[in-house]
């Protein structure tokens, strides 16, 4: 059963993770920090990202991707519909958000996973109005070259309202790990009602409540999923990537 996880974040400096961090974060795949960005920071990103997403919904171009009835998306909420509004390269478009891949908080985290030399491979924004099913973010890159994502969240999110799950410890590559995937990603021939008997949203993981401010970050390897999502949850994504 998915549980509400611990704040397993110490307190973070602008240098970078502790110890013990980068070594939750490479045992467990995941990793959330409280609080990196304060109130009025967050009214900040807050203002642009909403600024960004109602110009590219009133001029409806090709910036803006309307993502619907994806296999992805689960529509499990009377109010939500399998819908997403996605804008690749949030940052570029707002003078109040373009700084933030280059804060020295998230740069400190990067190299303290990834070491100085990394690929910022580009933001995303995100309006949900639905929830996810158990994915991973790996597609056409090589296992054993670490991704990252970090996420931060625009809305307070629970256990009960779209906060991000995770499988811990599936961002290894092994035959466990392998299983999963096949088992509970969103594109396999397989369900879990097939082959363990529970429904996705019953497997085994972690739930990561977050408030706005706090930073939330995964290896791309690691299963995650959302359920029992409200519509119009927000997110801002950084990518990264070793060389």
């Amino acid at each position: 059963m998915a549980e509400s996880s611990p704040d397993n974040a110490i307190a973070h400096s602008e240098t970078g993770l502790s110890p013990r961090q980068i070594a939750f974060f490479r045992q467990y795949g995941y990793l959330k920090i409280p609080g990196l960005f304060n109130a009025e920071e967050m009214a900040e990103f807050e203002t642009g990202f909403e600024a960004v997403f109602q110009e590219h919904l009133q001029a409806q171009n090709e910036g803006l991707m309307h993502i619907k009835n994806s296999p992805l998306h689960v529509a499990d909420q009377p109010e939500t519909r399998k819908e997403r509004f996605l804008i690749p390269g949030v940052t570029e478009y707002s003078a109040r958000l373009i700084k933030l891949p280059e804060d020295p908080r998230i740069i400190g985290i990067v190299e303290s996973l990834l070491g100085e030399d990394y690929i910022f491979r580009g933001s995303d924004g995100s309006i949900f109005n639905c929830s996810t099913s158990w994915h991973y973010d790996f597609f056409n890159d090589p296992f054993e070259k670490t991704s990252l994502k970090l996420s931060l969240y625009l809305d307070p999110l629970h256990h009960d309202s779209g906060a991000i799950r995770f499988m811990p410890g599936t961002n290894a590559d092994n035959e466990y790990t392998r299983n999963l995937r096949r088992v509970f990603n969103f594109r396999g021939d397989e369900t879990p009602e097939e082959v363990f008997g529970i429904k996705p949203e019953d497997a085994p993981s972690v739930t990561v409540e977050t408030q706005p401010g706090d930073l939330v970050l995964w290896d791309y390897l690691t299963m995650h999923a959302t359920f029992h999502g409200n519509v119009r949850r927000r997110q801002i994504g950084l990518n990264f990537t070793q060389t």
